[in-house]
Formats: structure tokens, C-alpha cells, sequence
């Protein structure tokens, strides 16, 4: 038997299952700004999962278990944070 592993069951060879797709935009905006001669100050805007796409982690492959091809656990959902920083 070619390709198959021994204790399979069936005759699909190794991954022939892909799950969903995956999306992740990542956003950031920043603004300068002159304090004086020698000194800068940066306003920052970061999103993460811009558009908040579901992304599945997880499914249980085991054929025994109860939760049998269900999803399981998700990826982070949007995320959204602001910052500053200071050069002089």
C-alpha cells in the first residue's frame, strides 16, 4: 500500500482537510509633532484585527471525542490601543 500510514484509517493521505480561511489587517496611524528646537512628540493609533474577522484557532479531530469537527476556540477579536512617546 502506497502512501498510507500504518494504523490509518481509510486511504486519504496525510492533511487533506483545510479549515476556514484566515484575515488579519493590522492598522497604525501616528502624528509628530515639534516641541521646540530638540524636542519631538509622537501621538500613535494602533488597531489590530482591524475589521474583526472571526479566525478559528481550534476544531477537535479526534474521531472519539463528543465535540467531533466543532470549533473550539477563536483567535484575539479587534483590538484597539493608543500611545505616545517623547524624544528630546
Amino acid at each position: 500500500m502506497h502512501g498510507r500510514l500504518q494504523g490509518a484509517l481509510g486511504n486519504e493521505h496525510r492533511g487533506p482537510v483545510h479549515g476556514s480561511g484566515w484575515q488579519r489587517w493590522d492598522l497604525a496611524l501616528y502624528k509628530n509633532f515639534n516641541i521646540g528646537e530638540h524636542a519631538k512628540f509622537q501621538f500613535r493609533g494602533e488597531t489590530f484585527n482591524t475589521f474583526n474577522h472571526t479566525n478559528y484557532s481550534g476544531v477537535t479531530t479526534a474521531n472519539t471525542s463528543s465535540l467531533f469537527g466543532q470549533v473550539t476556540s477563536y483567535r484575539d477579536p479587534r483590538i484597539i490601543q493608543a500611545g505616545g512617546k517623547l524624544d528630546f
